[in-house]
């Protein structure tokens, strides 16, 4: 594994801590092109696939820095699993049951 530049570093430190490319770029006063090229860069060099996946690593890396996340991130599986709520979608709110009204005379109203 290829050591990671301490722009890379930083970089991948704040997506790690949730803010976008964006904020990235603003906070550091640099273009989103070159935030987006220190990703992918990071990405080779850490060996993985994808922006998430270069997170989770280092992350998994630096537990020193993260052991708040970490426990926060565990106590939420921890109630998921103990609860059972991992069977409910809360991104999407339910669908509704429609239901047909239909005339006096049998045929369906749209």
């Amino acid at each position: 594994m290829l050591q990671l530049t301490p722009s890379e570093n930083e970089v991948i430190q704040l997506k790690a801590l949730g803010f976008i490319e964006k904020e990235i770029a603003d906070q550091r006063c640099v273009s989103i092109n070159t935030v987006k090229a220190q990703v992918k860069s990071s990405i080779r060099k850490l060996r993985v696939r994808t922006g998430y996946q270069a997170v989770a690593k280092y992350v998994a890396t630096h537990p020193d820095r993260f052991k708040h996340m970490i426990v926060t991130l565990f106590m939420a599986i921890q109630s998921i699993v103990m609860f059972n709520d991992y069977r409910e979608d809360y991104r999407r709110p339910a669908k509704q049951k429609t239901y047909r009204v239909y005339r006096a005379n049998g045929r369906r109203k749209n």
